[in-house]
């Protein structure tokens, strides 16, 4: 209530105020919609370029891309059943709406820096079921591909197979760029990376179950044939290392029992290479 009064008060306090509310409070009841206020773009870029508090970005691009994906959970609503005269006519009103946002998103997201706007896109992606092919369109420009590598190989974010493979959506829609200005090499070749990683620090994959290899499957039948062959040789040069002898069962069985669980999911790998 005293941030309410705050805000029909005095618009421009109220926006210190969400700014520098080291609790966030006041920011993730805008997220959660306790807080009813009408949030201009100016005060969402400000959010988004706050290179201080990560949370302070994201929260901003998700109150920016909020309607957008509202239409679209209502585009998929409307897909399920039978298109008739009345929800065509909807589903064209949606369509007009779903541009309208995606203009306004990508205007603003132009006047941040080209980390920024690849952190933010990507972190959307890897937490949405459903996107608009033009943030995957947006992810490929030329001027943000090394920022997609380093978010890819270094970031930590791709966490699973699953998200390994959302990676490979986003790569492997068709670019609107130039093949010479687009190269994807590299950002296969941080897919491979990643999933090395997996092996080496025993994260992301931790048995491999039925799910896993279905979609290890998918991911080989999406990667390039120099990518696999690269994985295949990484993937052997880790199973070289493992202690997996019998004799490492008789003299260091808590190591034996670990590194047999790996080289399961080694062999599970190689089986789909």
């Amino acid at each position: 209530m005293a941030a309410k009064i705050i805000y029909n008060e005095d618009k421009e306090k109220f926006r210190a105020l969400l700014m520098e509310d080291q609790s966030k409070l006041l920011l993730l009841n805008l997220c959660s919609h306790h807080l009813t206020v009408e949030v201009s773009d100016s005060w969402l870029l400000d959010l988004m370029r706050n290179h201080q508090y990560e949370i302070h970005q994201n929260i901003g691009f998700y109150l920016l891309t909020e309607k957008l994906k509202r239409y679209i959970e209502e585009l998929a609503r409307l897909e399920q059943y039978k298109i008739g005269k009345k929800e065509s006519s909807i589903q064209n009103e949606l369509f007009k709406k779903i541009e309208v946002e995606l203009n306004r998103i990508n205007d603003l997201l132009l006047q941040l820096d080209e980390k920024t706007q690849t952190c933010l896109l990507f972190n959307y992606i890897l937490s949405e079921l459903r996107w608009p092919h033009f943030f995957s369109h947006w992810l490929l420009k030329p001027e943000l591909q090394e920022s997609f590598v380093k978010e890819i190989r270094y970031s930590k974010k791709v966490r699973t197979l699953k998200e390994v493979m959302k990676c490979l959506q986003i790569i492997q829609v068709r670019s609107i760029f130039p093949r010479k200005q687009c190269r994807k090499d590299e950002l296969y070749n941080a897919l491979v990376d990643v999933m090395t990683d997996f092996i080496r620090e025993r994260k992301g994959i931790y048995q491999w179950t039925e799910q896993d290899e279905k979609t290890f499957e998918q991911i080989c039948e999406n990667l390039p044939k120099s990518s696999k062959a690269k994985l295949r040789r990484r993937l052997i040069r880790e199973s070289k290392v493992l202690w997996t002898c019998k004799i490492d069962e008789l003299v260091r069985f808590d190591i034996y029992l670990k590194d047999k669980a790996t080289q399961t999911i080694i062999d599970g790998m190689l089986a789909k290479l």
